[in-house]
């Protein structure tokens, strides 16, 4: 293991996250900043997760968001400090639902760049949902590019309703293989 020592930022100075041993894990209810758009709204369930708690979008009846995701969708934002720069793979660990009539969509994006739309699997036609089930969590993993060293903000936006979710991992070069992911990564 490498052991890193910056003198930037420091444990009082740090908002939000930072990178060490080669990764990012938030836990979702650790987020930084809310916002409600378009009548729904992110609410934390406690004690639903596999990690503690989780992240639901509520109403359960809303309409789903397809663009314009900044202006129109509710989001989540997770302040991190990145050592790391290039494209690292961005898994968010959710608790599998159902949605017969629709998706199970949600969307990411770094600061302001693209945003990705990831989708889970909806129906219990969908080979993997036993399996999601059993596991009680489904990965949906996706990209984000880290431009430069320093903060950046990770956005988690409601594309469906009734999405809830447990953590996101951001791997940027050093995640070893687990079940359910790494450690909370510090936080302040």
């Amino acid at each position: 293991m490498k052991v890193s020592n910056p003198a930037a930022p420091t444990k009082a100075s740090l908002k939000g996250y930072v990178e060490a041993n080669g990764y990012v894990a938030l836990e979702a209810e650790h987020f930084s900043g809310m916002t409600s758009r378009g009548n729904s709204e992110w609410r934390v369930l406690d004690a639903l997760g596999r990690s503690g708690d989780s992240v639901k979008v509520f109403p359960d009846v809303s309409p789903s968001v397809t663009s314009n995701f900044a202006t129109t969708s509710a989001s989540l934002d997770y302040q991190i400090y990145f050592f790391s720069t290039g494209t690292f793979p961005a898994t968010v660990y959710r608790i599998p639902t159902l949605n017969e009539v629709g998706n199970c969509r949600l969307a990411l994006s770094l600061d302001d760049g693209p945003v990705q739309v990831l989708s889970g699997v909806y129906a219990v036609k969908f080979k993997a949902w036993p399996t999601n089930v059993i596991e009680q969590i489904e990965k949906l993993t996706s990209s984000i590019e880290v431009k430069t060293r320093g903060y950046h903000t990770l956005h988690l936006f409601k594309v469906d309703p009734s999405m809830i979710v447990d953590r996101i991992v951001v791997d940027t070069g050093g995640l070893q293989p687990s079940y359910l992911g790494p450690p909370e990564s510090y936080r302040h």
